[in-house]
Order: C-alpha cells, then sequence, then structure tokens
C-alpha cells in the first residue's frame, strides 16, 4: 500500500495509508517473547525482527513466511540470550544483531550463514547502524562505548566513548556524509562522530529525556530526527548544530522512522499508538492508530519506495546556501533582466494572495535552516522571518542600499553631463560656433532639478543604462496606490503598521507557544516528581516493614535466650 510501514511489540503488525489513516493490512508473531528491534531489507523483504527470545526472524512482507535465526555455540547449541538490536546493510545482503552476549553476529542473507562474529564490547549491546557505503558497521552499549567493524577487512578497527559514559540507545548513519554517524543517549545529548578521525564532532542536547531513537534524512544531507522519552521530535541542523524544528507527540516516544522520501516520519509511543507526521503539512499527524495497545511500540520500519528521495537534494541544498548568504550579507548573483522578472512575478503572486507575500514552500520543509518559528501552515522555510514576507525582508536596509545607489548614481551622471558639456563649450569657443548640443544641457538642467531624495531621474545618455532599470525595479517592489514613483508618507505609515501589527500577532503567538510548552513541560516535570516520590515512598515502605519483620524476630529470639538463661540458672548449683 501507500507509504507501508511496520511496527514490532509483543506481534508485528503491517500498516497501510488510506483516505481515513492507517489501515491494518496483515499482523503475526514471528517470536515467543516482544519483538526489540524492527528493520525492512531494501528490496521490501524480509521484514527482520529481534526479540529477547534470542532470535532474528526474516519475514515475509505479509507475514505468511518467516525463517528464525538463531547463533550457535562451537558444539551447536543455540545461544538463546536476548538480542536488543537489528540492523540491515544499505545493499541488502548482511544483517547485523547483538544483545547481552556482547558479541555482534553478521549474517549474510544470500549464503544463508553467519558470515563474521565480532567482540570488543564490554556490555549489553543497545544500537547498531551500518554505513552507508557498506563498509563499516558501529555498535552501541550500556557503557557508553562504541565499536567499530570493518566489513572489508572483518576485523574490529576501534572504540569510542562518549564523554559522560551514558547508556546510547540509538545510532545511524548519514546517508550522505559516509565516515559521519549520530549517536543518543540517556542523558538527552546528540552526539555527532566522524568514524575517519575517530572523534567527537558536534554535541547538542535537544532533549530532556532519554533519546530512543535517531535517524537521518535521505533527502537532506543536513537533517537529523530524533525521539526521545520527553515526547518531543526534534530536527536537528547537523551544520549549524541547532535544534531548527520540534513536534510534541502525545505521549514518550520509544521508536521513530525517517522515510526515505525526506517529509514523512513515523513514531511510535510508550503506550502502542503509531503516528505518521507529512513535514509539509504542519506539526499535527495525518494519521494515528492506537497499533499495540498498552505495549511500547519497540520498532518502526518504512517499505522501501521505489521512487529515490535524492531529486530535492540539490535543490534542499541550494536553498540552504542562498539562505546562507543571506544571513551573511551576500546575495546571490542576479542579472538585472532576473532581478527585473523575479519582481514581476513576486508582484503577480502579491496581487493573486491578497497582498500578502507568500514564503517559498518549494523545499523548505528539507531546509533545516529554516527558522523556528511556526507558519500560518505549520510548514518551515528558510527564507521567512517573522513579521516580515519574503518579497520584503529587511525593507530598511533594502531601501537605505537602493537610495545609496541610486543618490550615486545621479550624481555620477550630472557630473559626466556637465564634463560634456564643459567639453562641447570648449569645442564651440575654439571652433567660434555656438554650442551644438543643447538637448544635453537641458538634460543636465532637469537632473540638477530633482530634490535629494531617491526618486525617479530623468533618462540621459550615460545615465540611462544603470539608473532607469534600477528606478523601475524599486519601484515594482515599492508599489504605490496612486500609480506614482515611490512610496508616499500615508503608505509608508501603512506598511509600517502593516508590519507592526504583523510582528505582534507573531510575538503574540511565540509567548502563547512559549507558555503553553512551559505548562506542559511543568506538569511532565510534576508529574515525573509525583512518580519518583511514590516509587521512593513505596520502597521505604517496604524497608520498613522488613525492618519491623526483622525486629520481631530479633525480640522473639531476645524472649527465648532470656527464658533459657533463667532454665540453666535455676538447674545449675549455687556456690
Amino acid at each position: 500500500g501507500d507509504r507501508a510501514v511496520y511496527s514490532g511489540a509483543s506481534t508485528v503488525c503491517a500498516w497501510k495509508m488510506d483516505g481515513r489513516g492507517l489501515e491494518l493490512v496483515d499482523q503475526w508473531s514471528p517470536h515467543t517473547a516482544p519483538v526489540n528491534g524492527l528493520r525492512v531489507c531494501p528490496q521490501g523483504e524480509p521484514v527482520v525482527s529481534c526479540s529477547d527470545d534470542g532470535t532474528v526472524a526474516l519475514s515475509k512482507a505479509n507475514g505468511s513466511e518467516h525463517n528464525t535465526i538463531c547463533p550457535k555455540r562451537a558444539d551447536g547449541s543455540s545461544v538463546l540470550n536476548p538480542i536488543h538490536a537489528v540492523s540491515v546493510q544499505p545493499s541488502g545482503k548482511h544483517i547485523a544483531f547483538g544483545g547481552t552476549s556482547k558479541k555482534l553476529y553478521v549474517w549474510d542473507v544470500h549464503a544463508g550463514a553467519m558470515h563474521k562474529v565480532f567482540g570488543g564490547h564490554t556490555d549489553t549491546i543497545t544500537a547498531i547502524a551500518f554505513s552507508s557505503n557498506n563498509s563499516f558497521i558501529a555498535s552501541s552499549s550500556y557503557s557508553g562505548e562504541i565499536v567499530l567493524h570493518s566489513l572489508t577487512t572483518n576485523t574490529t578497527t576501534g572504540t569510542l566513548k562518549s564523554e559522560a559514559a551514558q547508556p546510547l540507545k540509538a545510532i545511524d548513519f548519514s546517508s550522505f556524509q559516509k565516515s559521519v554517524f549520530a549517536t543518543g543517549g540517556e542523558d538527552g545529548v546528540i552526539t555527532l562522530w566522524d568514524s575517519v578521525s575517530r572523534k567527537a564532532q558536534m554535541n547538542i542536547s535537544p532533549h530532556l529525556a532519554p533519546i530512543s531513537s535517531v535517524a537521518f534524512s535521505s533527502a537532506n544531507k543536513y537533517l537529523l530526527a530524533s525521539a526521545g522519552l520527553d515526547r518531543k521530535i526534534c530536527f536537528t541542523d547537523v551544520v549549524e548544530r541547532k535544534k531548527v524544528k520540534e513536534i510534541v507527540a502525545d505521549g514518550p516516544l520509544t521508536s521513530l522512522s525517517f522515510h526515505n522520501d525526506g517529509h514523512t516520519i513515523a513514531t511510535g509511543t510508550l503506550t502502542g499508538v503509531v503516528s505518521l507526521f507529512d513535514l509539509r503539512k504542519g506539526n499535527e499527524p495525518i494519521a494515528r492508530t492506537i497499533a499495540h495497545s498498552g505495549e511500547p511500540v519497540s520498532g518502526l520500519a518504512f517499505q522501501p519506495s521505489s521512487r529515490p528521495a535524492t531529486s530535492s537534494t540539490t535543490s534542499s541544498s541550494a536553498t540552504l546556501r542562498a539562505a546562507r548568504q543571506k544571513q551573511q550579507g551576500h546575495a546571490p548573483p542576479v542579472s538585472a533582466r532576473e532581478s527585473h522578472a523575479g519582481m514581476k512575478k513576486e508582484k503577480e503572486r502579491e496581487a493573486t494572495q491578497g497582498g500578502v507575500l507568500r514564503p517559498n514552500t518549494a523545499a523548505g520543509v528539507l531546509s533545516p535552516v529554516a527558522d523556528k518559528t511556526k507558519r500560518q501552515d505549520g510548514l518551515p522555510s528558510s527564507s521567512f522571518r517573522p513579521g516580515v514576507s519574503r518579497g520584503e525582508e529587511k525593507p530598511t536596509v533594502v531601501r537605505d542600499e537602493k537610495a545609496r545607489q541610486t543618490e550615486s548614481a545621479r550624481t555620477s551622471a550630472i557630473e559626466s553631463s556637465r564634463l560634456e558639456v564643459q567639453r562641447e563649450s570648449e569645442n564651440a569657443r575654439r571652433g567660434g560656433g555656438k554650442l551644438a548640443n543643447t538637448e544635453l544641457r537641458r538634460s543636465v538642467e532637469e537632473v540638477e532639478k530633482q530634490p535629494h531624495s531617491p526618486s525617479r531621474v530623468p533618462s540621459s545618455p550615460s545615465y540611462h543604462s544603470n539608473s532607469v532599470h534600477a528606478d523601475s525595479v524599486r519601484e515594482e517592489r515599492l508599489p504605490s496606490r496612486d500609480g506614482g514613483g515611490g512610496l508616499g508618507g500615508a503608505e509608508a505609515k501603512s506598511g509600517f503598521a502593516f508590519q507592526s501589527n504583523l510582528l505582534a500577532s507573531m510575538l503574540d503567538e511565540r509567548l502563547s507557544s512559549f507558555r503553553s510548552n512551559l505548562r506542559d513541560d511543568i506538569e511532565s516535570l510534576h508529574l515525573e516528581m509525583i512518580r519518583q516520590f511514590h516509587m521512593q515512598s513505596q520502597e521505604m515502605s517496604e524497608l520498613l516493614r522488613s525492618f519491623a519483620s526483622r525486629h520481631a524476630q530479633l525480640e522473639s529470639r531476645i524472649d527465648e535466650l532470656e527464658a533459657e538463661n533463667r532454665e540453666l540458672r535455676a538447674s545449675l548449683p549455687r556456690f
């Protein structure tokens, strides 16, 4: 079905999107214990799952058949240690899994046999990821260590250690930067690593609770999504090293999967709810269902799409570069014809959309430099700023710059015309004739009569090619109601009032969102404090009961000893 997604808990469920939301297609139980991890091979099947029963199941897409992988000892007996993590190679050739045995097993799907068993861990393996070039495997553990293994040489190449030594429950390689991978820890910190230099490149703390899952976008090399028990889906720009967007879910998140179309995300909660989000349509889920009632969703995986998602990468990267150039004050080079055509398009779009320029949405959702401001349609946009439309961004700076350019051109035109008039006068005086170029002198007089402001300047032979187009572009950007050249005082005040009102409404919306988030965070903190207090009170009650029981036993024993002492004294002769 369209955007089929698989979820795992005590069973594995296959879902598809329809007009009403998520529809259950198939359901099967490949394990005798709950599922701990779920992946789908790039070819669409098998669906790979692991469990506490010590097995890895390879199921068909509809669950009709499945084969079981179980590690073997040297004597041929099965190793039934719980398996906590599983991952599939991008090529689909190998499957890696590991758990409490502290060993990483690599299974060859084509050969149907164990390819290699890697060591190197001192604690339970919690997460596994293949590099996008199929060469490396990275595995993390409860002790906070990351072990790198090479499939080229079949050796363990190194061990990395997180600074906080916190358990790492999530790991993923970038699809674009072959040596870069990210980990998420129980302290809410995301760390970006380089497998070549063996060093941490970045630390960022987008979450206030343990991170359960991280996933790089396959359509944008800058974007990293993460989910945590604080109910938040966070999007991080790995270049700018900052959180650019967040979505608050309806419960603590235990799993996340990023579709390779670049804009669809699936999440699973602690209570068994599976939700689908389309980043082009805001922060509300486009589909939501109770997939595994009362059970944590331990694994999510999308059916791979046959359509490649890399087509938007180029445009997204171009959007990102343009946005950065704007932020740094370096506008991209644009020809005069392109600028004039662009102003015309913006004016037509403004007329068709009720006089308000809309921010560009072509690839905004794929650009992590999108401002964190919430747009009216819920989409991030790299060129959107609160209270300023795209065509009018930084109006004061733009008008001042154009005023300076126009004044400079006007001064150059006057000076050039004067020089030509003087030259003609000198020639006429030498030849005893009259000044021939009266039209040029008239042009100079008209220019000098113009007010000292960035308004329209009459065309002259030396000025026309430089200034007339600049004025027309400026008038296109700042249209007046009476059709004249430039904005009047009333229009300037009206535009300023409109921008002030828009900015005020955006600030009110920001403050309202901040209050709501703060209230939710305080409620969550109170609930967590109550939960901790309840747990501690239960522990104290158990201890007090244990002490009381022990005290009663001791008193009983003391009474017995005293009675025995009295008997002994009575039976012994007195001296």
